[in-house]
């Protein structure tokens, strides 16, 4: 049997830890398994960490048959989608390329429009009694001494105003689209990362505290051991019915110390290495199941682990 996974990563930017990852994968597979790695901007610097590059076409540009064509032509049997706004074409075509035996590491539609639309994440949470902060495009709803404002759809970090008086939140959500206000809640920021098999099976999941955030991202994250933190994450990762690796940012609230959902990525994280590190092997598993084979048993290493992300030099000879 054929165990070679050849796979394109897309929208790969500077997601080299990420491309590390994958390619740590492939030991558990056939020897001539490869990654290709796929981004619109042709000066990224991840096409120097893969095994072959395609300087794909814009989102709105990108059509099934381009995308067939590419992966035809290179034996390419998995896709890794790593971006959040790209994740609703993969998803809408999904069944598509499995026709074509594609396995693609997404989430269905329906689930990614639940996670990126703030308005529904609120309300299908708190419809089911999952603590998430209220949500509104009406300030007037939201009863807090300071706010928080985001665009109702896309990436939470993107045009983001945290911790403002409601004359200055005001003021910021009309340089927004779409504006929705939260209140903003002081407190410990944790990040948990799940894998959901194919039957929507929640088979590993790992929290880790993140120490330092810059841009949205835990440049300091560690592990933590906290059922409380799990349980309430699977609870929303089976009503949102994913699938693949989905991280849920968490805040632990100063005072009360109950957890609240932020936001849920359908996606792998930026740090969401250090859960690899910590034995929730994301990719592997999917390899596994892109080739119908039985899911290795999860085992999460016992003791703390910090990942610490900082820069690092690499040298090629031309």
């Amino acid at each position: 049997m054929n165990r070679d996974i050849r796979v394109l990563v897309t929208s790969i930017s500077r997601k080299v830890p990420l491309l590390k990852a994958v390619k740590n994968a492939f030991h558990f597979f056939g020897n001539n398994s490869l990654i290709f790695g796929a981004d619109r901007d042709n000066c990224c610097i991840g096409q120097y960490f893969v095994d072959e590059f395609w300087h794909m076409p814009k989102l709105e540009d990108l059509t099934q048959s381009a995308v067939l064509e590419y992966c035809k032509n290179h034996a390419i049997n998995v896709i890794i989608p790593t971006r959040d706004a790209e994740l609703q074409f993969w998803s809408e075509n999904e069944h598509f390329f499995l026709e074509h035996e594609i396995h693609l590491m997404v989430s269905s539609k329906h689930s990614i429009k639940n996670c990126l639309d703030k308005q529904y994440f609120f309300e299908l949470l708190d419809q089911h009694h999952i603590k998430t902060p209220k949500t509104s495009s009406d300030i007037a709803d939201i009863a807090s001494e300071t706010f928080v404002v985001k665009t109702r759809v896309g990436a939470g970090s993107i045009g983001i105003g945290l911790n403002l008086t409601k004359e200055l939140a005001i003021s910021h959500a009309k340089n927004l689209k779409n504006p929705i206000f939260q209140p903003f809640i002081k407190g410990d920021e944790y990040t948990v990362d799940l894998y959901i098999d194919k039957r929507s099976n929640i088979h590993g999941i790992c929290p880790r505290k993140r120490i330092l955030v810059v841009n949205g991202e835990s440049q300091i994250t560690e592990t933590v051991q906290n059922k409380q933190l799990e349980d309430l994450c699977r609870d929303a990762a089976k009503l949102l019915e994913l699938r693949g690796h989905v991280l849920f940012q968490v805040i632990q609230e100063k005072e009360s110390k109950s957890y609240q959902i932020i936001e849920c990525n359908a996606r792998f994280g930026g740090a969401s290495t250090l859960s690899v590190a910590a034995g929730l092997d994301s990719f592997s598993w999917f390899f596994h199941e892109a080739l119908n084979e039985t899911l290795p048993e999860f085992k999460r290493i016992p003791e703390t682990i910090r990942l610490i992300r900082h820069a690092e030099d690499t040298f090629i000879s031309l």
